[in-house]
């Protein structure tokens, strides 16, 4: 399954996003929770690739799953929540701000230009 691509410049292009990409976001999820989703389902095809036409790469969705596990695993309440809908659904780019308390985070934050900078 070869998805279509959304637009260009964007990390996702119909070259370099098909099944396996689906099957590495799941897998990686089930790997990290300990359960079983199938990345045939067609609710979790759907959530990957409406995050995936928003530009979001491999890296990010387990960085999410990465944040969240952390922070959820262990919480009998939240654990619940360690699912592709909650994941990858619409606040999914509010959990990709988030830092790991484990990882450094590798992401560059903003900083405004200065003149320092520019010399």
């Amino acid at each position: 399954m070869v998805l279509k691509e959304v637009q260009s410049n964007t990390s996702v292009n119909s070259s370099n996003i098909d099944s396996r990409f689906f099957s590495e976001v799941v897998s990686y999820l089930n790997l990290k929770t300990g359960k079983h989703f199938k990345p045939t389902s067609k609710a979790t095809l759907r959530l990957i690739h409406a995050r995936a036409s928003e530009a979001f790469t491999l890296e990010d969705f387990k960085h999410v799953i990465d944040v969240k596990t952390e922070q959820w695993l262990s919480d009998e309440q939240m654990s619940k929540f360690l699912r592709p809908q909650t994941l990858f659904g619409t606040k999914f780019e509010g959990y990709l701000q988030e830092q790991s308390k484990h990882k450094p985070e590798t992401r560059q934050e903003y900083r405004p230009v200065s003149k320092e900078d520019l010399s």
